[in-house]
């Protein structure tokens, strides 16, 4: 058995796909320590001949054709045809930064947390996720006491955990990741977190959460209010501690409060804002209570108790342009 299975969705990634590759073959792992799975989510462009090309003398990749179900259905088909031990998420136009991955040895964790940077076209860094090194800490308590970044890419996965939990991402939904790891991390007994950088995220201008397409952000701001009713249905089901309750209402008010400050910034009808913040308030998420790991989210929060703060700043942010929910 690998100890580790690299799943990469693809879908019309032609110019990244190479780099990507490239990437993990530099790794210092045999290729007998690890697979490389491909799934290719009805790409149309040369993505899947790039790949046959650049598998030719490889023993241990393979390539998985499907309709597209988009990035969440993608990585669930890797997971399911996955054997190694950990499972890591790369995204076609990211890379993979070298490492022996000693780190792994003797390790039984359930979700290890790794540092990542952000990079440009150049590969300068224009910003950085490092958390703390801590060698066993559960999900939950992580989440409510260290700043954390809720991308599936910079973190490793013991596969069984996941189908233990029948963990899997939702498909065809924007920011699938933080409703991925809001239930990863509910159920992880066992998290080790390490301040090592594993992935180059590249920064480019058409990402669905950085380009200028309103029907892209219109479907983002829909799609981020329906992870909030995923995981308020999930809070309601799972909680039976209070520790529960916080963890839950910590992430769901982050979203929340990010969401409507999103919708306030770009082309979202005001209704569909006040019927947000509604929303919120009436399943009783503490979004005004929160102490958010972001300072502008801690001064938005205020503003929002204002009368009239919403159709205000609707005026004032309009012509500004979106955040980044990566």
């Amino acid at each position: 058995m690998p100890l580790i299975s690299i799943i990469i969705p693809c879908y019309n990634v032609e110019q990244y796909l190479e780099k990507c590759i490239d990437s993990v073959y530099d790794q210092k792992l045999s290729e007998s320590e690890f697979e490389l799975i491909i799934i290719n989510d009805g790409s149309t462009d040369r993505s899947v001949a790039i790949a046959k090309e650049l598998f030719l003398n490889r023993s241990n990749a393979k390539i998985i054709s499907q309709e597209n179900k988009g990035l969440g259905g993608a990585r669930n088909t890797g997971i399911l045809n996955a054997v190694g031990k950990y499972i890591i998420f790369l995204d076609a136009d990211d890379q993979l930064v070298l490492q022996n991955y000693f780190f792994l040895k003797n390790c039984n964790a359930q979700i290890i947390q790794l540092a990542s940077e952000n990079v440009l076209n150049s590969g300068h860094v224009i910003s950085s996720y490092h958390p703390p090194n801590i060698t066993n800490i559960k999900g939950r308590d992580f989440w409510l006491n260290h700043e954390i970044m809720p991308s599936a890419c910079n973190k490793m996965y013991l596969r069984t955990f996941l189908l233990d939990y029948s963990l899997e991402f939702k498909e065809h939904l924007y920011s699938e990741d933080i409703e991925f790891n809001s239930r990863a991390f509910f159920y992880a007994e066992y998290v080790k977190v390490k301040n090592q950088v594993l992935q180059h995220f590249l920064q480019t201008p058409d990402s669905i959460t950085r380009n200028n397409c309103i029907t892209n952000r219109r479907k983002l701001f829909g799609d981020l209010f329906t992870i909030i009713k995923y995981l308020v249905l999930f809070k309601e089901d799972k909680s039976k501690l209070l520790e529960d309750k916080r963890y839950f209402d910590k992430i769901i008010s982050d979203i929340g409060v990010g969401a409507l400050y999103f919708g306030l910034r770009n082309a979202i009808e005001k209704s569909e804002i006040y019927r947000l913040k509604k929303y919120l308030l009436d399943h009783k998420i503490p979004i005004f209570t929160i102490k958010y790991d972001n300072k502008n989210k801690n001064l938005f929060k205020y503003i929002l108790r204002i009368p009239f703060a919403i159709g205000l700043l609707k005026i004032i942010l309009k012509n500004e342009s979106s955040s980044d929910y990566r």
